[in-house]
């Protein structure tokens, strides 16, 4: 059987269905509405009653909200990684908070706008929102697929838009020394993994002893998120020197830092003591991937480094230049360089030669400037220069009979 279809008859009039009936007979039936996606719902109700089935939205019982999130729940469970669950598991909570015993059939564009209302109202950020209006979008469209919801499955779902803006955070080496300072021994340990490593939060925590190939100096990350993510990045010396004295009291096989619970949190309040501006455990990620960068390494290996497919991530969020690395690659280029001195206090022997090259001499007094006549190409109608005082402007020799004299 055919799926039906929307046409309009002029732009922006009214929609009008064509679908078919239980004998295969098309049918042609005006929505009376204008807005597509109230047109697709008039759609799935007409052929419904051309093929003799039920109207879900009007005889078969209710099914909420939560329902449909249990249900995507239950889906990311058995396919998607753990990062993805823990994602639909906070984002839903909140759905289920404010419209977890709405039928999704009874679901409209002003019961979604007055939930987006809300979260704003209690701070939540727009990205925020956004994401979760993500959850719901794929939660109802799971519960169309299951027919418990009828229509256009994102028909409720209002345009909504966040600029994404990215961290700019990382650590410099001597904030680093400062946050390790004031930290317990196996705190510091689950930083200097995920510092020297880029692992993620969930990858640190998961990282074991027998994930270290101390031979060939590997480090084996456990991820999920992506196809990239199982990985293996090199064993820096400096997080070798700080696992030695745990690997010779630690078992042969376990965990190495453990979970770290409400890292968060914990990580704001000894940024806090070290008197350091505050990170996340992302944050040291970005660490990770920033110095990289400043120390001239591809994107694409940072790419790889990270668990990443492609370097554009790398490239928007992660790779972030300091004023030093920025300083370096000017000072590459012709005069460039300011030499020992520095940019303050410069001696005018210090200059470049080149800035010699650039400046420009007066115009000598009663100077002739001679210009080409007009050659193959027509000349410019409206173009002029205006002659200096005392300097005479007149064409040169190659047609005599275009000299002329602009004048003073």
């Amino acid at each position: 059987m055919q799926p039906g279809r929307l046409f309009q008859r002029k732009r922006g009039g009214v929609y009008y269905a064509l679908y078919y009936d239980r004998a295969g007979r098309r049918r042609r039936a005006s929505t009376k509405c204008c807005d597509r996606r109230a047109a697709a719902q008039v759609l799935g109700r007409l052929e419904r009653a051309a093929q003799g089935a039920a109207d879900p939205a009007t005889d078969a019982p209710a099914h909420c909200l939560d329902e449909a999130l249990n249900h995507l729940i239950a889906i990311a469970h058995a396919s998607a990684p753990v990062g993805t669950v823990k994602m639909h598991l906070q984002r839903g909570g909140h759905l289920s908070r404010v419209l977890g015993t709405r039928d999704v059939n009874s679901l409209d564009v002003e019961s979604v706008l007055a939930f987006i209302n809300q979260r704003l109202d209690e701070g939540a950020a727009r990205e925020t929102v956004r994401k979760e209006l993500s959850t719901l979008r794929r939660a109802l469209k799971l519960a169309h697929g299951r027919r418990l919801l009828v229509g256009e499955p994102t028909a409720c779902i209002p345009e909504f838009r966040a600029r994404y803006q990215p961290r700019l955070r990382y650590l410099t080496v001597d904030e680093l020394q400062r946050l390790l300072n004031v930290l317990k021994c196996h705190r510091q340990l689950w930083v200097a993994l995920a510092v020297f490593t880029g692992g993620r939060e969930s990858e640190i925590d998961h990282l074991r002893w027998e994930d270290i190939d101390w031979r060939k100096r590997l480090v084996l990350l456990r991820g999920t998120k992506t196809a990239g993510s199982f990985r293996s990045v090199p064993l820096v010396r400096a997080l070798a020197d700080a696992l030695v004295p745990w690997r010779a009291k630690a078992p042969s096989s376990g965990p190495i830092a453990g979970e770290w619970l409400n890292v968060r949190r914990d990580l704001v309040r000894a940024c806090d003591r070290a008197r350091v501006p505050r990170v996340s455990p992302n944050d040291l990620r970005r660490t990770y991937a920033s110095w990289l960068k400043q120390e001239g390494v591809d994107s694409f290996v940072v790419a790889q480094l990270l668990g990443h497919s492609s370097s554009r991530m790398v490239e928007m969020v992660y790779g972030k230049i300091d004023a030093a690395t920025m300083a370096r690659a000017a000072a590459k280029l012709p005069g460039g360089a300011w030499g020992k001195g520095g940019a303050d206090g410069v001696h005018p022997d210090a200059v470049p030669a080149l800035h010699a090259q650039l400046v420009v001499e007066p115009v000598a007094q009663n100077r002739v400037i001679t210009v080409l006549g007009p050659g193959i190409e027509p000349g410019t109608r409206g173009f002029s220069i205006r002659a200096p005082k005392g300097v005479t402007i007149e064409t040169g020799d190659v047609f005599p009979r275009a000299r002329k004299v602009v004048g003073q």
